[in-house]
């Protein structure tokens, strides 16, 4: 899910307040359901209150969210004020990541494939919430993570069966440039403000470092041990600290990104698969798939918030 929105600290705790007890209730179908089947009896739980939108201030743009639909192939494009699905578009197959250009106007979809590898981007117009194109990255790469530089002229993303992270000009759509991460199974893609790329590697459990070396080109500066099962990756906004979630170990390494060391291990349960500042730097989001619910941390101190 990408966010096209504003003011994202305050939508975050609306929406929560009101998915905290649709995650509740979620979590006891699985036990009511067994239960009627032991006891013979038929008595169904009443449905949860599904939440209907956000409600912010006068004036305020709430925005909008990018849904992908992998096995339906298509992305969802949702009316954050009131929930409503304003339209559903098609992509290539196995869409996994979407990213929201920094003007707002389009987002750029990664299509990751099935039992083929995928070679595309899927371009989306958000004003007139259409495709409006299609990049053809020229080989079977299985791009996943996506990512804009801050002035939206490129962008970067993960060539999973490469080992590697190319560089895309926007919206021309040309392939500018191959950087090896030399990891096994790089996924996820985050740009930092200084122009450096960090990506995450499921199959090495680390975090690959690129960035312009010595002599003037871009490569590979450094490759940061974190924990096994590497996958969700994001800089925080002021560029101090690396955050990767661990899936296979449920825990979240902190890189503080001048010295590009580990400094600190938090635990995180539920196979953690995703991390996220905030626009504001206050809070890093990390998504358990497993546990089905949605970590807080604080971006300073590391505690946990919610």
């Amino acid at each position: 899910v990408a966010w096209g929105g504003t003011s994202l600290v305050m939508q975050t705790f609306s929406l929560l307040r009101r998915c905290l007890p649709l995650l509740a209730a979620c979590a006891l179908f699985p036990t009511l359901a067994e239960s009627a089947q032991q006891d013979g009896s038929a008595t169904q739980a009443p449905a949860p209150e599904l939440p209907t939108g956000y409600i912010g201030a006068p004036g305020e743009d709430p925005g909008r969210i990018i849904v992908l639909n992998k096995a339906a192939h298509t992305a969802s494009v949702v009316d954050v004020a009131n929930g409503e699905i304003l339209a559903t578009l098609k992509t290539g197959i196995g869409p996994h990541e979407v990213a929201v250009h920094p003007d707002g106007r389009f987002a750029v979809v990664a299509d990751y494939g099935e039992a083929q590898p995928g070679s595309s981007l899927t371009v989306l117009d958000l004003d007139e919430l259409k495709v409006v194109g299609s990049i053809d990255l020229g080989t079977p790469i299985r791009p996943h993570g996506v990512v804009f530089e801050s002035d939206g002229k490129h962008m970067w993303i993960s060539a999973e069966t490469q080992r590697q992270v190319w560089q895309v000009s926007f919206p021309e759509g040309k392939v500018v440039r191959k950087v090896d991460s030399e990891a096994n199974a790089t996924h996820m893609v985050a740009w930092a403000p200084d122009g450096r790329v960090f990506t995450a590697n499921i199959g090495s459990g680390s975090t690959s470092v690129i960035g312009p070396r010595a002599d003037g080109s871009l490569g590979l500066l450094a490759q940061i041990p974190t924990g096994g099962g590497a996958e969700g990756v994001c800089v925080t906004p002021n560029g101090a600290h690396v955050w990767v979630s661990n899936r296979a170990d449920d825990s979240v390494s902190v890189i503080d990104a001048h010295s590009l060391k580990v400094v600190k291990e938090l635990p995180c349960a539920g196979f953690p698969i995703r991390a996220e500042a905030t626009a504001d730097g206050r809070m890093v989001l990390v998504s358990s798939a497993t546990g089905g619910a949605v970590t807080l941390f604080d971006a300073v101190d590391h505690s946990v918030l919610a």
